[in-house]
C-alpha cells in the first residue's frame, strides 16, 4: 500500500451488492477499501457465499484493511438514540452483540482481513460509573477474541473524548487494540476538535474515516455532515497532523449524507489528492 493511500468505505457507494460496489470503487480509482457490517450479514454462514465474496475481493485487486461490525437495531437519529441503541452500552443487548461481534471477527479472519472495527457505544466518562466495567468486560471479551484470531480491533472515534477513549483502551490492556480515526465524529458528537484528537490517539491509529461536519446546534442533537473541506474538522490540518505523527495508513472516505453520494465521493477524492500533492509532492 502506498503512503496515505486513498480508499472508500464500501457501503457509502450504495450499490446493490458488494461485487457491484467493488467494481465502482475500482473504476473511481481507489486502491483500498473497508467493508461494512452488510458483508457479514449477507455473506457469512454459508461456505458458498463466503467463497464467492472472497473471490470477488481478490478479483477486484482492492486491499481490504478492515471490516466493520454492526448490530441490528442501531440508529443514529440523535444522541439519546445513539446512546440507547449503538454498541455495547445497552446492558440487555450485550450478550447478543458480543456473540455477533465474535462471529463477525471470525468471518473477518476467514477473509484474511487484518482488522475488525466498530462503534462500541458511549463509554461513560467516569470509570466509577457501574456501566463502565460492564462495557470494559464486554468489549474486552471481543477484543480478546480478535487477538486470538490474529486481528486488530479498531475503535471508531466520536462518542467519547479522545482522552476517554485512550484511557479505556489502556484499561483494557490488549496489544491489538487500535483506532479507526474518524475526522468528523468528534465534531458531530460535540466532543472535541479533530486535530487535537489525532495527537491524543496517535499511538493507536491504524486507519481513518475522512469525513467533515459541523458542531451540533444544541444539546442532544448530532451535528451534520458536509463535504470534505467545508466543515469544522479542518481536514487540511488533519492531513498535516497525520503526516506529522508518522501515520502512513489509508485515508478512507466515508460519506453518509447528501443526495448523490457517489458524486460527492468523487469530489472528495479529488480534494484529498490535491492535499496529498501539496504536502507529499
Amino acid at each position: 500500500m502506498e503512503k496515505l493511500a486513498l480508499g472508500v468505505f464500501l457501503p457509502c457507494l450504495a450499490q446493490r451488492d458488494i461485487p457491484s460496489a467493488l467494481s465502482l470503487a475500482k473504476e473511481m480509482g481507489f486502491s483500498v477499501i473497508q467493508l461494512g457490517a452488510d458483508a457479514f450479514f449477507n455473506y457469512s454462514g454459508e461456505s458458498e457465499k463466503e467463497n464467492f465474496l472472497r473471490k470477488s475481493l481478490k478479483a477486484s485487486g482492492l486491499e481490504v484493511v478492515a471490516l466493520f461490525a454492526g448490530f441490528p437495531g442501531e440508529r443514529y437519529d440523535d444522541i439519546p438514540t445513539v446512546r440507547e441503541t449503538v454498541g455495547f452500552a445497552n446492558k440487555e443487548k450485550i450478550p447478543e452483540r458480543v456473540d455477533i461481534a465474535k462471529r463477525t471477527a471470525e468471518f473477518t479472519a476467514r477473509l484474511g482481513i487484518p482488522a475488525m472495527a466498530a462503534h462500541v457505544g458511549f463509554i461513560p466518562p467516569d470509570p466509577k460509573d457501574p456501566l463502565y466495567d460492564v462495557m470494559l468486560s464486554a468489549v474486552g471479551e471481543v477484543v480478546a477474541h480478535c487477538e486470538k484470531l490474529g486481528l486488530y480491533f479498531a475503535f471508531e472515534t466520536g462518542q467519547e473524548t479522545p482522552e476517554e477513549l485512550k484511557e479505556f483502551i489502556e484499561r483494557l490492556g490488549y496489544p491489538n487494540s487500535r483506532v479507526n480515526f474518524d475526522t468528523a465524529n468528534l465534531i458531530l458528537y460535540g466532543k472535541a476538535f479533530s486535530v487535537e484528537g489525532i495527537e491524543v490517539l496517535k499511538d493507536y491509529i491504524i486507519s481513518t474515516h475522512m469525513k467533515d461536519g459541523v458542531w451540533p446546534e444544541k444539546e442532544g442533537l448530532l451535528g451534520h455532515e458536509v463535504i470534505l473541506g467545508e466543515g469544522q474538522a479542518n481536514i487540511e490540518e488533519c492531513l498535516k497532523k497525520f503526516i506529522e505523527i508518522g501515520y502512513e495508513g489509508p485515508l478512507i472516505i466515508e460519506r453518509e449524507a447528501g443526495e448523490d453520494r457517489v458524486a460527492d465521493i468523487r469530489r472528495e477524492k479529488e480534494y484529498l489528492e490535491s492535499l496529498k500533492k501539496k504536502y507529499l509532492g
